[in-house]
């Protein structure tokens, strides 16, 4: 039996799915599962995974899914004590598998392990480090005011699946910032190792707009746990979801160009109690004189 199943999902990345699998493959060990969930890449990333079909234990097509259903998919299969999930632009630091391996065994009734993170550009080179911190409650968690879990070199017991389900279906981007609220809901910590395992790709923003539906996916979730937190810490979660939501409706607003005025008037309209934000107002009054401006002209 494995001790850990590392599951690789993967879409479009012909640059990076090499060495993500070759990070993974040359760790090495006998008892590691590797999954791969190919997810309908429009690139050359299925050549890629299929020229290491020998050294992987199980590919799996999942086209046109979301991160989480595609780690679902994975899980179905995997039969390690233990699962890591590494996105296919993501790397395994030398020696990582051997390190987890150690520390479960010499702690069995560990549950839950991160470790810090390096993070590298396109070209893999490096930009610094992100280093965990322990969330202080799931309250602070939700408001993004305490604690931090890297997203990759992150290890979790199989058997906690049992216990608060499988990944979100709908999340592209927060399935794993779910899932480890879901785990703090139900009383567990995570062991921070005093290693770094993994290393994270960062990329410039080409398209703004994505990196706004991220944000807002990570408002949605801190919205659905809030029902779980007794009534002062729900309203004052609620309090920093509504903040971080007219934050990102006026950085969306200044991509609506001419629409931005009609944008923000729906905004006012369904959200009511908006009308006393100065800001809002304000923006929408700017867009629509530079607008009048140009008509004008």
């Amino acid at each position: 039996m494995p001790v850990i199943t590392a599951i690789v999902p993967t879409f479009n990345d012909e640059n990076f799915i090499e060495r993500c699998l070759c990070s993974v493959i040359d760790q090495n060990l006998d008892d590691v599962q590797i999954i791969v969930v190919e997810r309908g890449s429009f690139d050359k990333t299925r050549d890629v995974v299929d020229f290491y079909k020998s050294e992987v234990d199980q590919i799996i097509d999942a086209p046109g899914t979301t991160l989480g259903t595609a780690i679902n998919r994975a899980l179905a299969f995997a039969e390690g004590r233990y699962v890591t999930v590494l996105t296919g632009d993501c790397l395994l630091m030398p020696g990582a598998m051997e390190t987890i391996r150690r520390f479960v065994a010499r702690k069995p009734q560990t549950d839950w392990l991160a470790s810090s993170n390096l993070r590298i550009d396109v070209d893999d080179q490096l930009r610094g480090e992100v280093r965990p911190s322990t969330p202080t409650n799931l309250a602070a968690y939700l408001k993004h005011n305490s604690g931090l879990i890297p997203p990759a070199g992150v290890v979790w017991r199989k058997a906690l699946i049992d216990e608060v389900g499988v990944f979100d279906d709908d999340l592209d981007d927060a399935y794993d910032y779910d899932f480890f609220c879901r785990l703090l809901l139900a009383d567990h910590r995570p062991t921070f190792i005093g290693q770094t395992l993994a290393a994270v790709r960062e990329y410039e923003i080409a398209e703004p707009i994505n990196a706004l539906d991220t944000a807002e996916q990570y408002v949605h979730v801190s919205r659905k746990y809030g029902a779980y937190l007794p009534m002062t810490d729900r309203m004052a979660l609620w309090n920093n979801c509504d903040l971080r939501q007219r934050i990102l409706t006026l950085a969306r607003a200044e991509m609506q160009g001419k629409n931005a005025t009609n944008y923000l008037a729906w905004k006012l309209l369904t959200h009511p109690w908006w009308i006393s934000d100065q800001h809002l107002w304000q923006a929408m009054f700017q867009k629509h004189e530079a607008t009048e401006q140009k008509n004008v002209a």
